[in-house]
This record gives C-alpha cells, structure tokens and sequence, in this order.
C-alpha cells in the first residue's frame, strides 16, 4: 500500500469484516505453572480470527496492532494478520515493568503512533511507517486528547535534564520542552512540575500551553470529573476544581481520584471514607 488513504481504507473494510478484535494467549503448563506461549485475537464471540503467533502483542488501535517478532523487533498488523509494517522497533522500553500503559507507547492516535528504534530513541510514525516526528526524543506517550508528550535532555554542563513539552499529531512541537515532568492532558489540563527537586511544585497548563492553575502544590493527580486531588506544602490533600479553587479542603492524609462521583479518602488517624460529590 502506497498512500494513507490505500491502508485507511483497508483498514475500514476489515473494521465492517471483522469488527472488534480481543486480544488473547495460549498458554502451557509446566511444572503445574502456567505460562504464555503465544497471543492471538479473537472477535467479540470468541471466534480466533487471528492465531496465536506472537510472543508480545499490544491491542488494536485504529485498525492496527503491535506485534513482537521472533526476531525480537515489533512491527504491525492489520485485523487480518498481515504483517503491515515490518518488524524494525524496539520494544525495550514498552516491555519493561516500569512503563506505564496509560502513556499509550506504540498505539495509533490520531494516524500516529510512538514508537522507540534500535538506538533507544523515541519518535513518531504514520501507518505507512513514515517518520512525521524525528527519532530525536528520550522518551514519548502516545496521541493523548490530540497532544503527545515528548521528553529532550538539556545539557546543564557538569549533568543533564529531563525536560516535557508537547508535539501535535502533525509532529510539530507547539508546546516546548520547559517542564521539569509533566502528564498527559486530561479533560484539557495538562499537570506539569516546576522542578525535579524537594522543592519543586505543580500546577496544570492548557493546550495552548499557558499556566491556568500556578505551580503551587508538591503533589497533584490528573483531572478527572472536573476534580482533581492535590496535595499542599503540610502535605494533606485536597481537591481542586479547574479554575484552581479549593473546593474540597486540604485536610486528608491521602486521597485518590473521583470515578462516578465518588472518591477514597484516607484521614489523619488512617480511616479509609467515601467522598460523594455534591
């Protein structure tokens, strides 16, 4: 396939086909151990549509999968099996216990997708393999909320940093690399460090890059539902809404994320109590 349009439009026809695919694995027993042998997919019935080949595979995301090869490199698949792009990136960094899945490395997003080459460099490729942002990074997420975050070190002479911006799905950086850590966005707001030290604090930017919620906290978890958990310099949580004012005060030794308005908190004497949002 010579053009985008050739594989999107192969990739819709096998979408009508086929429709959803479920990642799945044979398994043997050794020992009385079971352990994977092989991963596969099957359709949303449980019919194998594409056999246990591989050794590692990551899930369908528009139209294409992930998939280790015997020679140890991933390439991609299409919901019929065929190999699409060759076998030629590293998976080191996606298959250590370390990685985070939420990052999406290596999953298509928005025509694009993270991926790290033999060198350990991360960059960007389209589904025809073409790069569409150089494999100049020490590390990227995948496509996020039409944003991905990519990580260059900076030489401070006698060590080096770490710094995040942001790239589009076109691979232009349209936020630069400033921030010390930074997360995905998430409902719009980005969560982002000032610092990488004992006194570095967070605060959250918009997609345009602008600091909307100062860095002012030692802790912070994404927004979710509107909410987000932080953690102020006493080191008890709270919660903030997304013009940055407390709505839930700082008073808890922890506190998680709300999920169907409703979040786990833990006082100072180490109850665990529901917060059910009003």
């Amino acid at each position: 396939m010579n053009t985008l349009n050739e594989i999107e439009n192969r990739i819709a026809e096998l979408e009508k086909e086929v429709g959803e695919l479920i990642l799945f694995s044979e398994q043997i027993s050794i020992g009385g151990f079971n352990y994977v042998k092989r991963y596969g997919f099957k359709d949303e019935k449980g019919k194998v549509i594409i056999p246990c080949r591989w050794s590692r595979a990551s899930f369908f995301c528009e139209g294409l999968a992930a998939v280790k090869g015997d020679s140890g490199e991933w390439g991609y698949i299409d919901k019929s099996g065929d190999l699409v792009l060759p076998y030629q990136w590293s998976g080191d960094y996606y298959e250590n216990e370390e990685y985070n899945p939420f990052d999406l490395l290596m999953d298509f997003s928005g025509g694009i997708a993270a991926v790290q080459n033999r060198e350990g460099e991360f960059g960007f490729i389209n589904k025809l393999g073409r790069t569409v942002s150089p494999f100049k990074w020490v590390y990227a997420s995948g496509i996020i909320e039409g944003l991905a975050k990519v990580v260059e070190t900076v030489d401070k002479g006698y060590y080096q940093e770490w710094v995040c911006g942001y790239i589009d799905n076109s691979g232009h950086l349209v936020i630069p690399c400033q921030w010390y850590n930074a997360h995905s966005f998430k409902e719009d707001l980005a969560l982002v460090y000032d610092g990488c030290d004992i006194n570095a604090r967070c605060g959250f930017i918009n997609r345009e890059g602008d600091i909307v919620i100062p860095c002012q906290w030692k802790h912070a978890y994404d927004f979710n539902e509107g909410l987000a958990a932080v953690k102020d310099s006493n080191g008890l949580w709270g919660y903030i809404n997304k013009w940055g004012e407390i709505v839930v005060p700082c008073q808890w030794k922890d506190a998680h994320s709300f999920f169907n308005g409703v979040a786990l908190v833990e006082d100072v004497q180490g109850n665990m109590k529901r917060l059910v949002r009003k």
